[in-house]
């Protein structure tokens, strides 16, 4: 049986919906906004449960309503919440270089997949003693209204930033 780490947000309540859809042995790493930070610790945290349960694949998962994710676009009611400053942050830099380019339709898919894009990079490059190859690292987003897990928009067509001269 395929055995599947899933790092997901609380507030999401994924973990019924991706057990209904998964035929897989899942486990699941959680954090707000999926805001884990991939240190040492944690990274030899992850290490151990990829070899003890023979964890496949893995993947980064958050909800289109993400409650986290969009305050940090709108309203930052929760920003004295400990560690959520640095993804607040960078949610609203994202937001400004979105603007730009998307003007304004809604920004949730293309920051969303932005974020867990750069977690996926981010888990990888602290993953390199993993043979990549049979370890699967991936992203989804959960829309609620249609129940469906989507791919994450392409890093290609994001920029950290970008200037005209």
């Amino acid at each position: 049986m395929k055995k599947h780490l899933y790092f997901i947000c609380p507030t999401d309540h994924l973990e019924a919906v991706i057990n209904d859809v998964s035929k897989s042995e899942n486990y699941y790493i959680t954090s707000l906004g999926n805001s884990i930070v991939f240190d040492k610790d944690t990274i030899d945290e992850i290490s151990v449960l990829i070899a003890r349960k023979d964890i496949d694949e893995i993947t980064f998962v958050l909800s289109d309503t993400n409650k986290i994710i969009l305050d940090a676009l709108d309203h930052e009611n929760f920003t004295n919440i400990r560690g959520l400053n640095i993804l607040y942050d960078e949610m609203k830099k994202q937001k400004e270089y979105k603007q730009i380019i998307w003007g304004n339709r809604d920004l949730r898919t293309p920051i969303l997949s932005y974020h867990l894009n750069q977690k996926v990079y981010e888990l990888i490059s602290k993953l390199h003693h993993w043979n990549l190859d049979i370890l699967k690292v991936n992203a989804k987003i959960y829309n609620k209204q249609d129940d469906i897990f989507n791919d994450v928009f392409s890093d290609l067509i994001y920029e950290k930033h970008f200037s005209l001269n």
